[in-house]
C-alpha cells in the first residue's frame, strides 16, 4: 500500500511552491516510461495553480491557464535538470475514455521516458492501462484561500 502525505497551503503562492517542490523529485534517468502525475480535485481546487509552480522550476513561464477547452498543452523543457525534456498538461474533463487521450498524442508521449505527462480530472478517463507514478488529491481548507493537497 503507498503512503500518502497531506500538505495545507494557505495561498496560491505557496500551492506554486509546492508544485515547484514536487517538481524537483522528478527525474527521467530511473524510468521507462513518461511521469504520468494525476491532478485530482473539484474546480478551482488548486490543480493549475500548483501546475503553475511545477512548469516554473523547469525553466517554463505559463500564464497558468488550464488546457480546457484546448485538452492539451506541450512544453518543451528549458532548465533540462534531471533528464527532463519535455512536459505535457492534459485536461480529461471533456474526455470519456482513455482512448480519447490517442487523438492527442498520448501514445507516444507515454512512451517518452524524459517526459513528464500531467492529467487533470483522470478520473474521467477511467482506465487499467495508465498507471500513474504520482497521484496528487486537491481539496478545499476552511477559508478561501486554503487548500489541502495530498500526495501518493
Amino acid at each position: 500500500m503507498k503512503s500518502s502525505v497531506t500538505v495545507f497551503s494557505s495561498s496560491s503562492a505557496l500551492t506554486q511552491r509546492l508544485g515547484a517542490a514536487y517538481a524537483q523529485s522528478i527525474t527521467a534517468h530511473t524510468r521507462r516510461r513518461a511521469a504520468i502525475i494525476f491532478l485530482q480535485g473539484d474546480l478551482g481546487s488548486g490543480k493549475t495553480t500548483f501546475v503553475k509552480g511545477f512548469l516554473k522550476a523547469f525553466g517554463i513561464v505559463s500564464r497558468g491557464a488550464s488546457p480546457t477547452f484546448v485538452l492539451m498543452k506541450h512544453y518543451p523543457v528549458r532548465r533540462r535538470g534531471k533528464g527532463v525534456t519535455h512536459i505535457y498538461h492534459y485536461d480529461a474533463y471533456r474526455l470519456s475514455s482513455a482512448r480519447d487521450l490517442d487523438v492527442l498524442g498520448f501514445s507516444d508521449a507515454m512512451r517518452d521516458r524524459r517526459a513528464v505527462i500531467l492529467i487533470e480530472w483522470p478520473e474521467k478517463i477511467s482506465s487499467r492501462t495508465i498507471h500513474p507514478t504520482g497521484r496528487i488529491r486537491f481539496a478545499y481548507g476552511a477559508l478561501p484561500d486554503e487548500r489541502l493537497l495530498s500526495f501518493s
